[in-house]
């Protein structure tokens, strides 16, 4: 009974869209009218808002997965280049599949979008990290409108 009601929940946290309230201890006392910097600091940085901050203020609002991107835009490209970006990354058929490296089909993508965009892209609008990659607005704008000619 327990296992069976854990994994409802799981499913439940799984399909939720969840949104977060993070809070900020100002002091350790949790007295009011009293606020530690030091401390409040380190709970931002721990907490991974800084980053956050730090990418929003690069100007780079839109946030994906490697998976996320490569799926929402690989459709945007002709169909000789989706091909070779699959194939560069692993996979034998038409789709993104488990075994494709998502990394390498997104960093294929950008390599084709000057062909297919123009001078509506630029490299310095986009970032690449470690499981996201970052877009600034107006190359999402662009993107999107890709997709849905």
């Amino acid at each position: 009974a327990f296992r069976k009601s854990l994994q409802q929940l799981i499913e439940k946290l799984k399909n939720a869209n969840a949104h977060f309230i993070r809070c900020v201890k100002p002091n350790a006392e949790k007295v009011p009218e009293k606020f530690m910097s030091p401390m409040v600091m380190e709970q931002l940085q721990l907490s991974g808002l800084m980053g956050a901050v730090q990418i929003r203020r690069s100007g780079f609002a839109i946030r994906l997965t490697f998976l996320d991107f490569s799926q929402r835009f690989l459709i945007i490209l002709p169909r000789g280049a989706r091909q070779q970006v699959l194939a560069a990354a692993g996979s034998t058929g038409v789709f993104i599949t488990n075994s494709v490296d998502v990394r390498k089909v997104s960093q294929e993508i950008f390599a084709v979008l000057p062909t297919v965009l123009g001078p509506d892209f630029s490299t310095d609008d986009y970032a690449l990290g470690k499981t996201k990659i970052f877009l600034r607005d107006s190359l999402s704008r662009v993107l999107e409108q890709c997709r849905h000619l």
